[in-house]
């Protein structure tokens, strides 16, 4: 029964074209195509979203500046994005908008596209199997084009990728190594809650066989401490725990599990009839109850937890922020719910195409229409902020450059409106950008 069953996941659903030999870069493509449907406007015609436009524009205007990629924003560093800003910067300002929201669009990319690589085969052993589920994923409306175009929020998938890191089959070079140090190492100092993935990272140097790969995820577990204690500045405030775990159960039960089971509507209708609330957490017990249960899941079992405790944990450490909190942004703001939902809905697809056996494939042509059905019936999310026109940029940009080129001593400040706010432009010490 035991060789049939693995028959069947061998058979999953072939949605993706057969010709195609390396399935890996085919799921990162394809992950991209439909970012690039689903934010056809905020590709082709890029606005700098929040922060990109404030923090990463702003502060890398002159390009020159390497210690704005380890200022702090909001209490933590952001180095990956931050990263993007600095290199965007040596760019003509009228292509500052696009190359921003293409980082961001390639990062999200690659970051879901990752679960189609062979390191994941302990998951699927089928590589279309794992195509699938990356393609899945990337179709789920659990983001928005404020998410998935703004170079600020990359810090969520590099936040996702240092999760799938923690159950992905460790490098089998030395060069592949060293690139996932430091691809690591970027992720890790770039979102505060990598911070909650270092005991996976130890968890993993311990049980390791050889001595390469515990050397390996040591660094890792190394990496994630330092930007703990160097990449904090300690100035965010923390909420009760007992605060925390009812935000947390709400985020769940409120935006989390409805944005996979059902469409906003179907839920806003359930919560007046009172089947909702607290309901909404009976699905993921079920599946953490047949995670620990089924036998088809036995080889599983491990990474599969691991996933599905790394979305309860990012969770929980989202819900600690007093500052999310008190703005009421854990529901307002699709990003607070985008990793836990991405990471749930793995986990469930993984294991319902694991267990179904010989009807794998009915059961992904069941996921595909459920996921295309919540998809067309998805509706786009406003800004949370203001967006900044390209052309908006542009002239910010040759006003700023103007003024610097007028004679005067370095380190002169003067303030300039922006929309909504005003910001204090300090003459470089090192001549005007030459851009």
């Amino acid at each position: 029964m035991s060789m049939r069953r693995d028959r069947g996941v061998l058979r999953v659903v072939r949605v993706l074209p057969s010709c195609a030999r390396d399935w890996h870069r085919s799921a990162v493509l394809a992950v991209g195509l439909v970012f690039v449907l689903r934010c056809a406007a905020g590709y082709g015609d890029p606005v700098m979203i929040g922060e990109d436009w404030w923090v990463l524009f702003e502060d890398h205007l002159w390009g020159r500046d390497l210690g704005c990629l380890v200022r702090p924003y909001a209490g933590y560093v952001s180095f990956g994005p931050r990263l993007l800003g600095w290199a965007a910067s040596f760019l003509p300002a009228g292509a500052t908008c696009f190359a921003l929201a293409w980082a961001a669009g390639c990062i999200g990319a690659v970051a879901l596209g990752w679960l189609a690589s062979p390191r994941f085969a302990i998951l699927l052993p089928d590589p279309r199997a794992r195509a699938f589920v990356a393609v899945t994923l990337a179709m789920l409306p659990v983001g928005n084009a404020a998410l998935l175009c703004a170079a600020m929020f990359s810090h969520w998938h590099m936040l996702f990728a240092l999760c799938l890191m923690t159950v992905a089959r460790p490098p089998e070079t030395r060069r592949g190594r060293a690139c996932e140090l430091v691809v690591g190492g970027i992720c890790a100092w770039s979102h505060p809650l990598a911070l909650l993935l270092a005991p996976a990272f130890a968890w993993r140097a311990w049980t390791a066989e050889a001595t390469a790969d515990r050397r390996h995820y040591a660094a890792l577990t190394l990496l994630v401490l330092a930007y703990a204690a160097f990449g904090m500045d300690g100035s965010a405030t923390m909420a009760s725990p007992g605060e925390t775990l009812k935000a947390s159960a709400g985020l769940w039960t409120n935006s989390v599990v409805p944005a996979l089971l059902m469409t906003s509507e179907t839920h806003f209708a359930l919560q007046e009839y009172g089947v909702s609330g607290w309901w909404m957490l009976l699905p993921p017990l079920v599946l953490l109850g047949g995670l620990c249960r089924a036998p088809a899941l036995a080889q599983v079992r491990v990474p599969l937890l691991a996933l599905f405790a790394a979305a309860v944990l990012v969770s929980v450490g989202t819900a600690a922020s007093r500052w999310a909190t008190e703005q009421k942004l854990l529901f307002a703001s699709p990003r607070y719910v985008y990793v836990p939902s991405l990471l749930l809905a793995a986990v469930a697809t993984i294991a319902a195409l694991r267990a179904a056996g010989l009807r794998a494939r009915l059961v992904g042509c069941v996921l595909a229409l459920h996921v295309l059905a919540l998809h067309s019936h998805a509706t786009q999310r406003r800004y949370a902020v203001r967006p900044v026109s390209n052309g908006r940029v542009v002239a910010f940009a040759h006003t700023v450059k103007a003024w610097a080129r007028e004679p005067g001593p370095a380190g002169e400040a003067r303030r300039l409106a922006l929309p909504g706010r005003a910001y204090e432009v300090v003459r470089p010490a090192l001549g005007p950008d030459p851009r």
